[in-house]
């Protein structure tokens, strides 16, 4: 295969994230570092085991006050500023950490009012934040009470969809924020959860809640001791996320058409999918973490499914029935005792599908078209939960459905370029990013392709923000989980999908 002269950078570029890719590296989270910077050393506990957590909440607070994202997404601020205060106030060292949760304190109280403003809670809000307000008042903290007492309600209609037994089981994902136990957790019955890595549902945070309630547990630590590694104090949202990482890398290097010039460097990330593939459940994030979901295991199918196309490899296996265990009457959900539907998962899901002949598949794709139909907005974009952006969401939607229902996307593919910033970028939160305008370029020139009709401009401008800008790799966290949170190299993996695909329009 020739490669053109502009490829030739983005060609060594993916390769080297292809090898340099392992456990899935991720941007730090404020949340889970305030809850390993609470942690106090065994044998003398008045002191820090890791003093560098305080060091690092200490140097990262916000002029504002508060502790997160980039963004003022206000959940995503909301609770990691909780937890800084609660973990500065446990410590109070010296009267600058003081004056820091005083800081934290007044921002909390103002963006409580403010949290209807955000499209969608970040994950375990509801269940998290009573805990922390209870822990803050029995510290004397000065906290919005009355403006968040609905999360207690919120909660107990959240639990009643768990069936008792299933409470304390690997399987359900609501171990991930064990930390809303608070004083009731269940020291025996808490032993079991506990994954083969020695973590709490592969969550520092959920983890370092564990270890506070039930003391001095080897696994625990040294998951947490792997965690705080390499991070400068810091502690990201989940580790490891090596599933997800691979998966969706794999995914934006293909939809690029990039796999004939990388099969050297692809077969291992190949070979390790298929070796965690479980054909009744599919994958999870980690094969840490034993909670499957709709989401990992449809990015996964595909990648495997075009793995066999390709080059025969085993992943070909891999049957579309497994999809039957997260099907519903009207949509797909991406794991058990799901509130609210995600979009996203579904649209993930009808784009696994693209790659399959089976009968099953039509039908399928039927429920998932109908389900997109329901919940697009009128001004023609979605949202969704796992997300803070909705140009994530749409874009996908336009890559899975526009061979396939060009009319359905058609209207978003007109707000997509009725949308572009002066200078050629995507930001649907006032400033913009590399990852919301790599997921524009590449929804568009798939549009295009099909349809026709993309100013030619649009294109241009947009490949010209990402070349310009391409090296910068501080990107803003904007996926949803428990904080908001950025997968780095699945970040840089679209940037460079986008570009390929504008060089080979």
């Amino acid at each position: 295969m020739i490669v053109p002269a502009a490829q030739t950078d983005l060609i060594a570029e993916a390769r080297q994230l292809l090898r340099q890719m392992d456990q899935g590296l991720m941007s730090i989270a404020a949340y889970d570092t305030a809850w390993v910077g609470a942690l106090s050393r065994a044998a003398a506990p008045e002191t820090p085991a890791f003093p560098e957590s305080l060091e690092w909440l200490c140097h990262n607070q916000h002029p504002d006050g508060s502790w997160g994202g980039a963004h003022e997404y206000y959940h995503d601020r909301v609770i990691s500023t909780l937890a800084a205060v609660l973990t500065l106030a446990r410590w109070r060292a010296c009267d600058t950490m003081l004056q820091q949760c005083e800081r934290g304190l007044d921002y909390i109280a103002r963006a409580a009012a403010n949290l209807h403003h955000d499209p969608y809670a970040t994950v375990g809000f509801e269940l998290i934040v009573p805990t922390l307000l209870e822990e803050g008042e029995r510290m004397g903290l000065r906290l919005p009470h009355a403006r968040l007492a609905r999360y207690r309600d919120i909660r107990q209609r959240k639990l009643a969809r768990i069936p008792p037994e299933m409470l304390y089981n690997r399987k359900n994902p609501t171990l991930y924020s064990l930390e809303f136990m608070g004083d009731h957790l269940d020291r025996e019955r808490a032993a079991s959860v506990q994954e083969e890595n020695g973590s709490i549902g592969n969550s520092p945070s959920a983890t370092a809640y564990y270890l506070r309630v039930c003391g001095d547990e080897p696994r625990a630590w040294s998951y947490i001791a792997q965690v705080m590694g390499s991070n400068g104090g810091g502690a990201v949202f989940s580790f490891p996320l090596e599933i997800f990482e691979r998966a969706w890398v794999l995914y934006n290097l293909d939809l690029a058409g990039l796999w004939p010039l990388l099969r050297e460097e692809i077969m291992p990330h190949l070979d390790y999918l298929a070796r965690v593939w479980h054909e009744e459940r599919g994958v999870g994030f980690s094969r840490c973490y034993s909670t499957c979901d709709l989401d990992d295991t449809a990015i996964t199918f595909r990648v495997l499914r075009r793995g066999g196309e390709m080059w025969g490899h085993e992943g070909a296996s891999v049957c579309v029935d497994v999809f039957r265990a997260y099907a519903e009457p009207d949509h797909f959900r991406t794991f058990c005792f799901e509130t609210d539907p995600s979009l996203s998962t579904n649209i993930h899901l009808l784009d696994a599908l693209s790659v399959c002949a089976e009968a099953d598949a039509s039908a399928m794709r039927k429920t998932i078209l109908a389900f997109m139909r329901r919940t697009r907005s009128p001004q023609m974009f979605w949202f969704d939960k796992w997300h803070a952006s909705p140009y994530y969401v749409t874009s996908h939607a336009i890559i899975a459905a526009a061979t396939l229902c060009p009319e359905l996307i058609a209207g978003a593919a007109r707000w997509l370029v009725a949308t572009q910033r002066p200078d050629g970028a995507w930001g649907y939160w006032g400033l913009s990013t590399l990852e919301e305008t790599a997921y524009g370029l590449q929804a568009l020139i798939t549009y295009d392709r099909v349809a026709g009709g993309v100013p030619h401009d649009v294109l241009d401008r947009a490949a010209g923000y990402l070349r310009a800008h391409r090296g910068a790799h501080d990107h803003p966290p904007l996926w949803i989980s428990k904080t908001l949170f950025a997968p780095l190299h699945i970040i840089d993996s679209a940037v460079i999908s986008a570009l390929a695909m504008y060089e080979l329009r």
